[in-house]
């Protein structure tokens, strides 16, 4: 799908879809760069098509500078799992981000949630 700038149309929802799908399984240098590629295209559909004063511009740019550190991390093998010290990286068992330190975590490293 294109936009009318004839850019691709990407979203979270479809960069998930290319995870599944293994279109990112390359080597790690090849990964963060396709990641970082689909994310900032992404971005900036979103501040292209919204005004600068609409919340989805001002969100994209948030997470355009937010981004930036996580990728940097990521493409130097910094960003690893806070618990378990482990790089690898599966569908099954994905690294999260966290939004407050900037630190990765594999979802089964996670402590349980308390209800």
């Amino acid at each position: 799908r294109k936009t009318a700038w004839d850019t691709e149309a990407v979203c979270f929802q479809s960069m998930a879809q290319k995870a599944k799908e293994g279109k990112y399984d390359v080597d790690t240098s090849a990964r963060v760069s396709k990641v970082a590629f689909d994310l900032k295209l992404m971005v900036f559909n979103a501040i292209i098509y919204n005004p600068a004063t609409h919340v989805v511009n001002k969100a994209a740019l948030q997470l355009l500078k937010a981004s930036r550190s996580v990728l940097a991390k990521w493409e130097k093998g910094e960003l690893m799992c806070r618990v378990c010290h482990g790089d690898e990286v599966y569908i099954e068992n994905p690294v999260q981000i966290c939004d407050f330190c900037c630190t990765g975590i594999h979802a089964q490293c996670l402590p349980e949630v308390r209800q």
